[in-house]
């Protein structure tokens, strides 16, 4: 979208608003309505968002490192695509991520004090060194793949299957064998995305 550095959007109400791409960093809104807002492929980097409503904003693919969720209220997450996010050194307590797809999100060095994830997908999400985090904390999140702190006492692959890693597999013997097979076909590219 384009480049909205340093904006001060405080209070106001931004339901349902399209900003993906943009750059949004060192930006306040605080006390502001996110609600079913798509932010995905932002850069929002050291912006406050204190108060902030945000159930099922979509955070996808954004980069959100030390930004500031420290509550005036609790941080509502819930039911959010914050899928690939960088969420690094930022500021989350009393989060509620419940619901909310994190895969492969960052959290290095985030404080997560109180932060709920009932139900969320922590799959291949990185928390090594997050703050403050408990192993009552992720008892009902998805873990797979998941890299956790040292601290913690729970397994990062306590969510997998036989079947998903089965799956994995099958998908990759597939694909070698068919790209050998069909890599003369010219209806090779409408059978797999390249």
């Amino acid at each position: 979208m384009g480049d909205l550095k340093d904006i001060n959007l405080c209070g106001q109400s931004l339901r349902n608003i399209h900003l993906r791409n943009s750059d949004i960093q060192d930006s306040n809104f605080d006390n502001s309505y996110f609600d079913k807002a798509n932010l995905s492929a932002c850069i929002l980097a050291e912006s406050s968002f204190r108060g902030a409503s945000m159930v099922g904003v979509n955070f996808e693919s954004s980069v959100l490192p030390h930004a500031n969720f420290k509550p005036l209220e609790e941080p509502d997450l819930k039911r959010s695509d914050l899928t690939k996010a960088n969420l690094d050194g930022a500021f989350l307590y009393d989060a509620k991520f419940d619901h909310s797809f994190l895969r492969e999100a960052t959290f290095r060095d985030a404080d997560l004090k109180d932060a709920s994830f009932i139900g969320a997908d922590l799959t291949g999400a990185n928390l090594d060194g997050a703050k403050n985090l408990s192993d009552v904390q992720l008892s009902e999140a998805i873990l797979c793949q998941t890299t956790l702190p040292d601290y913690i006492n729970v397994d990062g692959n306590r969510d997998c299957t036989n079947s998903d890693v089965e799956q994995q597999n099958l998908n990759i013997c597939c694909r070698e064998t068919c790209d050998t097979i069909f890599s003369h076909d010219p209806f090779r590219n409408q059978l797999f995305d390249n």
